[in-house]
């Protein structure tokens, strides 16, 4: 069967030359050519007395890896393979579409090439050509994924801005591209304003009256952060201040006249002989350095500096700044922790004209997001999850008083997380919402700066929530005795919300496993997503492959879902590659680039939401605790087998499995306690409890909720027993190990016991440290690509045995050079 697929030649014109050119010149311009995305040139009959450029294109369409015979007759010719030269003459293609540019030199006129002559397989057949071609989605085009990061909203919904990040491979860094649109949202018709590159902004905030928007970014030295502002009428660029250390959490006082943030404390040395530790907090070192609250005046009508004072002493940790305008005071959150190992939040009101502070304890291990209310009473906050949480106020003193007789740990999955309500004045606190299916806030891709709460009057909170595997927004009335109204968001996910005054939500959304692009949600809870404007060229490039949820009813996993590739002619069964999720948050049906790849090298996703996982009721959330795989093992096992039985496509002898951090973990123990898997991989994983628990900066944190009441020299049935490096013995899966060299989530030598542990049992390992990379592998865009291809390429070479692909990516030196 012919397994590729040709577009038909596409003649893009020619590029006279003005002299006659030297084969540096020559090769110059062939480059730019040959590496341009979009292409447009004079007319094809333009000639030049000293020959002339030119230029065709195509597409290459592979259903599976081929190779491509370049039969080029023309002696000065080039061939650019997704904007590549090729200077081979059989070129080894992998599955998806790919771009073919072919340039002659000629000094007389134009010839017409015959495609049918220059391009053949590797078996020497003519290609099939077509009028237009479906596309798929392959391992080059990450290189192209582009990403909303943040998005925020002027409060009178005029104006919205987004950032945008691309990846520039050659240089291995990240370009950032902030754009202001104005927006009305009535008829959703937005128009672009202004844009320009930074290096990483964050934290955009559009000022009280919406005149201004202030961000934080690099310096174009690279040394220091910077907070920038924005006329959103008049587009006047002011740096406000500069010189910072990781500033964060803007914050604009209500009269629109300066900017609160917060950054590190500059009187901490830079270099050191030893480090003295006195408490468990102090090995991180994001904690020793302390932070301070600074507050710049702002007028952008001269062109004077502003006044810059600090607010606070130093402090810890510190987050969350927001201005309650009618009190003149700012709040904002702390936390300590001592020489004890649980951390304590303390919301602090400080008065802005007496400088007057009052501090409230609240028993939560971390806060996301926060609101006052409209009437100054109360602030809503999404936080970790509380035992016996009520929706009746409980005094904080008295929970103290009863929790801490004897603290054991949280007993409860706290990353099941909700939304809380503060009495300010009585210093009580109570649950908001009654659904206790929703997980509140989202699990996925959250950048800095997250509006996830919203006051639509004095009554009723308004928060997006997480629902199974899609996002939703809920509606809670603050006095209880009403049922939660929740409204899903469209039939998909979203990400980096903020609210407009009206009560309008901003955010990025993606469906059917389609790349995210920005939407709207109105007052009336309706969904509108910007995709005229946006145009995402890889979202509407490629015949995206999406989902079905598992209808399979005696499976014992909360939820799952599975990709199957599109049915080939010749019906043959298809590999399966399960995934597991990362932690106690659930996974999502989103947008997921590794996925798509995948299913276009015709391998199967099966994702699944096992027992432990938020979103599915606080019972489900707490299975997490104490489990490390006691039950998620059997159900997951259980699961496969009869998607196996239900799906007769799969083929049950070539079956893989990964998963990233605890689900890294989930996938060490299955191959050591099963023998379904052909080929596994871990990203970050967890292999020795015990060394995870005492040696990760979050281990005994995590432990807090995951190992709760449980420690090495009390519970050997789950440090020892469920640790996989102890059952190492019994695996028999080829297994790969990716880990970021800088990984303090996971320490690097998790990965390190598991392959030593291997290699000495003689048996099949692979091993890839990502130098400076950490726990996420996605700071420079090189460890992000090999990252995946690295994956991919393994489940080809084990599951469909392949390893063209695999030998391409890893070479036998050592020391990989991208």
């Amino acid at each position: 069967m012919n397994d590729v697929i040709q577009l038909k030649w596409q003649y893009k014109g020619c590029m006279s030359l003005p002299y006659e050119y030297s084969d540096e010149e020559l090769n110059e311009v062939i480059e730019q050519l040959g590496s341009s995305k979009y292409l447009t040139l004079p007319d094809e009959h333009s000639k030049g007395k000293y020959g002339s450029l030119h230029v065709w294109h195509t597409k290459l369409l592979l259903e599976e890896a081929n190779t491509v015979n370049l039969n080029n007759y023309i002696e000065q010719s080039w061939t650019f393979i997704n904007q590549e030269l090729v200077d081979e003459s059989h070129k080894y293609l992998p599955p998806g579409t790919h771009d073919l540019i072919y340039i002659e030199f000629l000094k007389n006129n134009r010839m017409d090439i015959n495609p049918q002559q220059y391009l053949t397989t590797g078996q020497g057949e003519h290609l099939k050509e077509v009028n237009s071609i479906q596309a798929k989605y392959g391992i080059h085009n990450m290189l192209d994924i582009e990403d909303y990061v943040e998005c925020a909203a002027s409060p009178d919904g005029e104006f919205f801005s987004i950032i945008k990040k691309s990846q520039d491979f050659e240089a291995n860094t990240y370009n950032y591209e902030l754009i202001l649109y104005k927006l009305n949202v009535h008829n959703n018709v937005i128009v672009p304003v202004w844009s320009a590159r930074y290096k990483e902004p964050h934290t955009m905030r559009f000022s009280p009256d919406s005149k201004y928007l202030a961000f934080i970014t690099i310096s174009n030295e690279g040394y220091w952060d910077e907070i920038v502002s924005i006329g959103t009428h008049n587009i006047l660029e002011k740096i406000l201040l500069s010189g910072l250390h990781n500033a964060n959490n803007l914050c604009w006082e209500g009269n629109s006249l300066g900017l609160f943030f917060i950054c590190d404390d500059s009187d901490q040395p830079d270099e050191y002989s030893s480090l003295h530790y006195q408490s468990l907090a102090d090995r991180m070192p994001w904690w020793r350095k302390q932070k301070v609250i600074g507050h710049i005046t702002f007028d952008n009508t001269h062109n004077t500096r502003g006044v810059l004072q600090r607010i606070t002493p130093k402090m810890y940790d510190v987050n969350n700044l927001h201005i309650a305008k009618e009190r003149n005071e700012l709040i904002y959150i702390e936390e300590q922790r001592g020489n004890l190992s649980e951390p304590y939040l303390y919301i602090t009101i400080l008065n802005l004209n007496s400088y007057e502070k009052r501090v409230i304890k609240v028993p939560h291990a971390f806060i996301t997001s926060m609101q006052i209310s409209p009437c100054n009473n109360y602030i809503a906050y999404i936080g970790s999850r509380i035992e016996n949480d009520t929706e009746n106020f409980i005094k904080l003193k008295d929970y103290f008083n009863e929790k801490e007789k004897n603290f054991k740990g949280y007993g409860i999955n706290i990353y099941d997380t909700k939304v809380y309500l503060l009495d300010i004045e009585n210093e009580a606190i109570k649950k908001i919402g009654n659904d206790e299916c929703v997980q509140a806030s989202i699990p996925i891709g959250t950048s800095r700066i997250n509006q996830e709460i919203y006051w639509s009057d004095n009554d009723h909170v308004n928060y997006i929530g997480t629902l199974k595997s899609q996002s939703c927004i809920v509606s809670a009335n603050i006095k209880g005795g009403h049922l939660d109204k929740v409204f899903p968001i469209g039939k998909g996910v979203s990400k980096n919300h903020c609210f407009i005054n009206e009560g309008t939500c901003l955010f990025f959304y993606s469906y059917d496993g389609k790349p995210f692009v920005p939407a709207l949600l109105n007052t009336k809870f309706q969904l509108t997503t910007l995709t005229e404007e946006f145009e995402n060229k890889l979202g509407v490039a490629f015949n995206w492959d999406t989902y079905e949820y598992l209808n399979i009813s005696d499976i014992q996993i909360p939820e799952g879902w599975i990709y199957i590739p599109e049915k080939k002619k010749n019906l043959k069964k298809t590999p399966l590659v399960v995934y597991l999720y990362g932690g106690a948050s659930p996974l999502t049906t989103g947008f997921d680039d590794l996925h798509q790849c995948l299913l276009t090298h015709g391998i199967a996703v099966l994702v699944l939401n096992p027992s432990g996982c938020a979103g599915y009721g606080s019972q489900v959330a707490n299975l997490h605790v104490n489990d490390w795989g006691k039950k998620t093992v059997q159900e997951i096992s259980h699961t496969i087998q009869r998607v196996i039985e239900t799906y007769p496509i799969i083929d049950e002898t070539s079956i893989g499995i990964y998963g990233g951090s605890y689900g890294g973990f989930l996938s060490n123990l299955l191959i050591a306690q099963t023998d379904i898997f052909k080929a596994a991989c871990t990203i970050g994983g967890i292999s020795n409890i015990t060394s995870y628990w005492g040696s990760s900066y979050f281990g005994y944190l995590y432990g807090l909720s995951a190992l709760s009441n449980s420690y090495p020299w009390s519970n050997k049935d789950i440090f020892v027993d469920q640790s996989p490096i102890y059952l190492s013995q019994q695996i028999n899966t080829p297994l790969l190990l990716l880990h970021g060299e800088k990984d303090v989530n996971v320490p690097l030598t998790e990965s390190e016991q598991m392959f030593t542990s291997l290699k000495i049992q003689n048996k099949e390992a692979s091993f890839v440290v990502f130098q400076g990379e950490p726990h996420s592998i996605k700071s420079k865009p090189s460890a992000h690509y090999y990252q995946k291809a690295y994956i991919i390429s393994w489940f080809e070479k084990h599951l469909k045995n392949d390893s063209t692909l695999w030998d391409k990516f890893i070479d036998q030196n050592i020391e990989q050079v991208y």
